[in-house]
């Protein structure tokens, strides 16, 4: 069944007014009821964006707050954990982040994008919405990269990027590690100026002696012009 915005209220038109339900202003449960409701008719794991998960919650709320079952002010409340959550966004997770003692929480992209911020940490939560994501249950530490000790360098990155170790005529100021693209350096397998990573102006050469085929880096030719 191929889901959107339409089917997404349809839906909740159906399931919603079929469902009997007692809940009061002013008593969390009337939210969590209110939460447990929007689970169970729109699907977190299936809609296909984020905008028609939200979309889905908002026609869930308007129901029950005509119904009487639910207050504006528990609306907000309700929506406001259903907008900071990872539903409809493959990938996403509920990040846990502290500083000092204060907790934190924001959906990012990824688990690689759960950055601890300078002097503080990051964990990726279980939870799908940020509104259970500040607590530390079920929450999994990340090391930023940087923390690894040089030149292993085994830190999480932003998506889409490595972990990666430099270091500068060996000297122990000028290495580190940073968050880059992944690349192959040259060696077996990269003999190709186009295969192998080298330094600016240098490209892979595949080099043939002493028994066997090596690469090396060496001089970008001159073109001819």
């Amino acid at each position: 069944m191929r889901w959107s915005i339409a089917t997404a209220v349809a839906a909740v038109g159906v399931l919603v007014f079929a469902s009997p339900g007692r809940t009061y202003c002013g008593d969390p449960d009337s939210v969590h009821a209110a939460r447990t409701m929007i689970e169970q008719v729109c699907d977190c794991g299936r809609l296909p964006t984020h905008k028609v998960y939200a979309a889905c919650a908002r026609a869930v709320v308007r129901n029950l707050v005509a119904r009487g079952d639910l207050t504006e002010t528990c609306r907000a409340k309700v929506m406001r954990c259903a907008n900071r959550s990872v539903c409809g966004s493959l990938g996403a997770v509920a990040c846990r982040i502290t500083i000092g003692d204060v907790p934190s929480c924001r959906i990012v992209p990824s688990e690689a994008d759960c950055q601890a911020p300078e002097g503080g940490t990051a964990c990726v939560s279980s939870a799908k919405s940020c509104c259970e994501g500040q607590s530390p249950t079920g929450c999994a530490s990340t090391t930023p990269c940087g923390s690894s000790a040089f030149p292993s360098c085994g830190g999480s990155c932003p998506s889409g990027t490595i972990c990666q170790a430099f270091s500068i005529d060996g000297q122990a100021q000028y290495q580190g590690c940073y968050c880059t693209q992944p690349t192959t350096p040259c060696g077996p397998g990269a003999c190709s100026e186009s295969g192998g990573a080298c330094l600016a102006g240098q490209v892979c050469y595949g080099i043939v002696g002493g028994g066997g085929s090596e690469c090396g880096c060496g001089p970008a030719p001159n073109s001819c012009r």
